[in-house]
């Protein structure tokens, strides 16, 4: 207390209020604080003995039992009884005093003070007045009862009367607030060990510099444990300090009690009532409000907790993933490459050694190149292939990601459910000096779920998307590398064995394998690198979604921002909403554009009709007449075709070659024609009568589709023959005698005879007759080899199943004279081969050639916008020119694969280390000119009909004398439009649609 004197009374009520009142409440915080003191000491004792260096789950598993111990303690902490306890402890207090005191009172609570108010002043002066008036009067009567003898009367008290009942509850309200504000202090200190709880799990999240950021929050422990210490040291001396204060103020106003300066509560009960009213209002609000403040921040650790588990399981389950996918590549595909390539580049070196010691025969050379060609096939498909494959088979993406994704969602009981979170973010730049109370109720369990699908998942799920066109690519390359070698080992030993020592030179032979098996090796270096490249990309692909995923879990840890969620979640189903009704409005706006556009070309197609039919009708021609036959320019090109087709690598040319395809690694876009193959040979087998033509253009591939299908029927072990009508032949002998050493017969006259003989024969057969435009001349009695034919076959079905191929335009000539539909049940256009489809023929024989492709742009591409637009990037340039290259190789030879394939080959401009440069197409087009007379044109077609016509034979078929005859077939192989084989004439494939498109545009064929 003050150094004045108090009076004996309230000197008593200070002791005993401290004895019975503060001391046991003190006690109370004590024992609270010491409690809180060890829970914390027993933290850091622990984690920064231990767990700083624990692996991340031990760590979780710490903190979440210190949560638990906190929120025990938490729990058990009676802190609504404090106050009643105070009340108590006050109400015992009071009893122990009488209910009202006397006090006299001072003159000094009559002096006047400049702080006075006009009021105070004037009631201090009466006071004075009457004071001395009463003063003067006991002392004037005290001095006549002196006279009279009387007893002397004391001098007159003024005395005023308090209330100890208020008094003690003016205390109670004094103590009350000054532990109210103790008491807050101290559950601050217990929040901030929670706090204390929640940086040593967010310090985990950083995986660079864990250990210091852990050490970090020891220390901060340690601080923690070092301010209760200096609460506990300071705590009675404090309280002795504010309560003197308070205890002070309160006498002095006991003093001035029944003056003119009298304190209002000293009888105000109505407003100690409000008071302690509020004090209990106040007080259960603020343990209310801290109470919600820590079970808040530990509802969000148990999130934290539970979301790292998780955040590891997500990890965990993708790192699985990306091991599941890489790790056949790595451990198996790798190592393997590497011994392919060492194996590549040994034999090369091997092949070059020996060309350079100049000392084996060609007979030891076959013997060698058979000897390596068995030991790299068994190694390239028993090897190599078979690793390859398992290993791109084995890698289904979709299954492995999707198998991912429900281990995920099925763990996420790890998740906490619903729980109180805080409504915003942490602010950590603000002091905590007032409990938060803004919290909200989500279930973040449910919330996450929603969030990975939309989010994480939905952007893994694209991962196949990319990846898969790259394990495509990777299978393809191994194909092209085994494909490489197997071409380049199987011509050269064609070539060691069929040709003579002067046709190819045997160190030619060894350059030809020598560099393929060095383009194989360098092509498996690019598949290393390309399997590199995948199993890269699979890592990248899977982690950068999880890196983001894991970056945005620690923001909402550390700002304790975990209404993000639920907020992004509502967002996106809003959002997609709108997308949705954009989607559909877009839809509905590109099908009126569509439609429009549509509209517009048929209107202008329509008006350019008419112009044109116009300027006929009107005498005006805007064709440029050049009264030449060929062009110059393409008569230049024609001249050197030859030249430029032997100047390619020999491997190239035995690729590209027009002979008919061999092999099923170059069939293309033709499986359909196999298919009815199929079903028409399964009836006929069943005893039903059926037969296939194969129609279509010279040089699209009839021979290769018989060839194919001659392969399975060898495959099955069904018996078949072969064979083919070489030449026009319009006399029945003459295709009798054909068909009989076909199928090993002796020769007969009569096609009747022919049917018998056919007949008697036990075994059913299939029969492949190629040349079928062969068996007529368009002349008056040019028709009787077709009927005789068409009789065989109509009367063979039962035991030959006939597959014959025939030209497009003699078949439609034929078909309209004789209905030839009639005659087979089968028919298959094989010319309708499409534009990717020519793309993929030509591509499939240039990858095994193991040279690269560079594309040159034409000038017309080169300004235009789209080829500009992709300026800089090298790959989406190529991509473009090479889609823009066979769009026109479509259009220029209308899907003829024996065109296209030479064509192909004259595009190549030059070869420069193993790239092939293509030159536009543009600078290939060759233009017919109109010098050709009618009897050019009607001989044109005459060739067209019938592939191969003698001069005779052109005479009769166009009904004109021999001389004219000789005469126009003379100039027309002149101009290269046509070329002579011994007695025979032929169409220049690299015409043939050119004179195609001139002969329908003069009505010759339709």
């Amino acid at each position: 207390m003050a150094q004045r004197k108090l009076r004996a009374d309230f000197q008593q009520f200070t002791e005993d209020l401290e004895i019975q009142v503060i001391n046991g409440m003190l006690a109370q915080r004590e024992q609270a604080l010491r409690e809180l003191l060890s829970i914390a000491s027993h933290f850091h004792a622990q984690f920064a003995g231990h767990h700083i260096n624990n692996e991340d789950e031990e760590r979780l598993k710490w903190i979440e039992e210190q949560a638990s111990e906190l929120s025990v303690f938490v729990t058990s902490q009676k802190m609504s009884a404090y106050f009643a306890d105070l009340r108590h402890r006050l109400q015992v207090l009071s009893q122990s005093f009488d209910s009202t005191v006397e006090y006299v009172q001072q003159e000094r609570c009559f002096v006047l003070s400049t702080s006075d108010s006009l009021y105070h002043r004037e009631v201090k002066r009466l006071k004075r007045i009457s004071r001395q008036l009463q003063r003067s009067w006991h002392h004037g009567f005290h001095r006549i009862a002196k006279v009279w003898g009387r007893e002397p009367v004391p001098p007159p008290e003024w005395k005023h009367y308090v209330d100890w009942s208020l008094i003690t509850r003016i205390a109670g309200i004094k103590v009350g607030a000054m532990l109210l504000d103790a008491i807050e202090e101290d559950l601050s200190l217990r929040n901030d060990l929670a706090s204390c709880l929640v940086a040593i799990s967010d310090a985990g999240l950083n995986e660079i510099n864990k250990t210091e950021h852990l050490q970090a929050a020891a220390d901060r422990l340690y601080e923690y444990i070092s301010r209760i210490n200096a609460r506990l040291n300071s705590i009675k001396s404090d309280s002795e300090e504010r309560l003197t204060a308070e205890l002070d103020v309160l006498y002095v106003k006991l003093v001035y009690a029944g003056t003119a300066n009298a304190a209002k509560e000293l009888s105000d009960v109505e407003k100690l009532d409000k008071e302690t009213d509020e004090l209990k209002i106040t007080y259960s609000t603020q343990l209310r409000a801290w109470d919600t403040d820590i079970n808040t921040v530990l509802s969000q650790l148990e999130i934290d907790l539970g979301f790292q588990r998780f955040l590891s399981l997500i990890e965990n389950e993708i790192d699985n993933v990306v091991n599941r996918l890489s790790n056949p590549f790595n451990e198996d595909v790798q190592p393997t490459l590497q011994q392919l390539f060492e194996k590549l580049e040994q034999t090369a070196d091997e092949f070059e050694q020996i060309k350079n010691n100049k000392k084996e025969s060609r007979t030891a050379f076959l013997k060698r190149v058979q000897t390596v060609t068995t030991e790299l096939n068994e190694y390239l498909h028993n090897e190599f292939m078979s690793v390859l494959n398992q290993a791109v088979d084995s890698t289904d993406i979709n299954t492995a990601l999707e198998e991912a994704f429900a281990e995920i969602v099925l763990n996420n009981g790890l998740l906490t459910a619903e729980t109180q979170v805080f409504s915003s973010p942490d602010e950590k730049d603000n002091t905590k000096g007032e409990p938060r109370t803004d919290t909200e109720k989500v279930d973040f369990r449910r919330e996450i779920t929603i969030y990975l699908n939309h989010e994480l998942f939905r952007k893994l799920r694209l991962i196949p998307e990319k990846l898969t066109p790259m394990l495509g690519g990777i299978q393809k390359l191994g194909s092209d590398i085994t494909q490489i070698v197997d071409v380049n080992m199987q011509i050269a030993d064609e070539l060691a064995v069929t040709t003579k020592q002067t046709d190819v030179a045997i160190s030619e032979l060894y350059d030809l394998i020598h560099d393929g098996l060095d383009r194989a090796a360098a092509r498996s270096r690019d598949l290393t690198q390309q399997v590199a490249n995948f199993t890269g990309q699979i890592s990248q692909e899977c982690t950068q979604p999880i890196q983001v995923f894991r970056q945005l879990c620690e923001r909402i840890m550390r700002e304790d921002d975990y209404l993000y969620i639920k907020t992004r979640n509502r967002e996106v189903k809003v959002t997609s909403r709108a997308i949705d009704w954009k989607q559909r409005l877009v839809r509905n706006w590109n099908r009126l554009s569509d439609n429009a556009e549509a509209w517009g070309r048929l209107g202008l197609q329509i008006g350019r009709k008419q112009l044109n039919a116009l300027q006929i009708l009107l005498g005006f021609d805007a064709g440029e007449a050049s009264g030449t036959i060929i062009k110059s320019e393409a008569s230049q090109f024609l001249a050197s075709t030859d030249k430029s087709l032997k100047q390619l690598p020999l491997i190239y040319r035995r690729l590209f070659t027009s002979e008919p395809l061999q092999e099923t690694r170059f069939y293309k876009a033709r499986q359909h024609t196999q298919q009815i193959f199929v079903d028409s040979f399964s009836a006929w087998q069943s005893g039903t009568v059926t037969n296939i033509a194969l129609v279509g253009e010279k040089g699209s591939g009839k021979t290769s589709v018989i060839n194919i299908l001659q392969k399975e029927l060898e495959s099955s072990k069904v018996k078949f023959v072969r064979g083919s009508i070489d030449f026009t032949t319009f006399e029945v002998a003459g295709l009798l005698k054909q068909l009989c050493a076909i199928l090993g017969m002796s020769p007969v006259e009569d096609p009747g005879v022919f049917i018998d003989k056919v007949n008697a024969i036990r075994t059913r057969r299939v029969i492949f007759i190629e040349g079928f435009q062969n068996v007529y001349l368009r002349h008056m009695h040019g028709f009787e080899a077709l009927e005789a034919f068409l009789l065989i076959i109509s009367r063979t079905g039962n035991q030959l199943f006939w597959v014959v191929s025939s030209s497009r335009y003699a078949w439609q000539y034929l078909d309209k004279i004789y209905d030839l539909d009639g005659y087979f049940t089968h028919k298959r256009m094989v010319d309708e081969v499409k534009s990717n489809s020519l793309k993929d023929i030509i591509l499939s024989r240039h990858t095994v050639s193991g040279y690269e492709l560079h594309f040159e742009p034409s000038p017309d591409m080169r300004d235009s916008r789209t080829f500009r637009k992709t300026s800089g990037d090298e790959l989406e340039q190529q991509k473009l020119l090479r889609e823009d290259y066979f769009e026109k190789l479509y259009e220029v030879t209308k899907g003829n694969i024996s065109i296209a394939l030479q064509y192909w080959q004259l595009s190549v401009k030059e070869i420069i280390d193993d790239v092939i440069r293509i030159r536009p197409l543009e600078q290939l087009t060759l233009t017919l000119g109109d010098g050709f007379s009618n009897d050019d044109l009607f001989a044109l077609g005459a060739i067209i009909f019938h592939d191969d016509l003698t001069e005779q034979q052109m005479a009769d078929a166009l009904h004109i004398d021999y001389a004219t005859s000789r005469m126009i077939l003379a100039k027309l192989t002149a101009r290269s439009i046509l070329y002579r084989k011994e007695d025979r004439f032929y169409l220049n494939n690299l015409l043939y649609r050119q004179v195609v498109d001139l002969l329908k545009s003069k009505n010759i064929l339709h």
